[in-house]
């Protein structure tokens, strides 16, 4: 039968005389930050800074993947506006086509339409004071511009 034999204890530490403040002094105290906790784990900082990093991260590629929908939403928008582009142009072209004058009169004419001829025009003399000079009476109007009645 074997017995273990315990190791041997490590020397122990002197210790040291507790220092006492002179009399008129105050003693300083250490914050309570710079002692251990005896309840707290060494572990607890690390876990809680590994949660707060994965939380970060997390809201950093959560942004990422908005972005990248938004831009393949734009570019198939882009894509549909171009198409929209032509198939505008093409529609403009063929209403041009189709409004064309002589399209439309071959056409008429096709279906037994003629033009009509412009009514005969009466006009009123907007001066009818005439003019004498040297006795002669004359119209304010030369004879190419003197309206003419036409009666049926």
């Amino acid at each position: 039968m074997s017995v273990i034999a315990p190791a041997p204890a490590a020397p122990a530490r002197p210790r040291r005389a507790p220092h006492e403040p002179e009399p008129g002094r105050r003693r300083r105290r250490t914050p309570a930050t710079a002692r251990p906790r005896a309840n707290r784990s060494p572990v607890a900082p690390g876990v809680a800074w590994g949660l707060l990093l994965t939380v970060l991260f997390g809201g950093i590629v959560a942004l990422n993947v908005g972005a990248l929908r938004s831009s393949v939403d734009a570019s198939r928008l882009e894509g549909q506006a171009a198409q929209l582009r032509s198939q505008n142009a093409e529609l403009e072209a063929l209403v041009s086509q189709r409004s064309d004058y002589r399209r439309i009169s071959m056409i008429a004419a096709n279906l037994g339409m003629v033009h009509t001829q412009p009514p005969a025009s009466a006009f009123l003399n907007l001066r009818p004071h005439h003019h004498t000079r040297a006795g002669v009476t004359t119209s304010a109007l030369p004879d190419r511009h003197r309206p003419t009645i036409k009666t049926p």
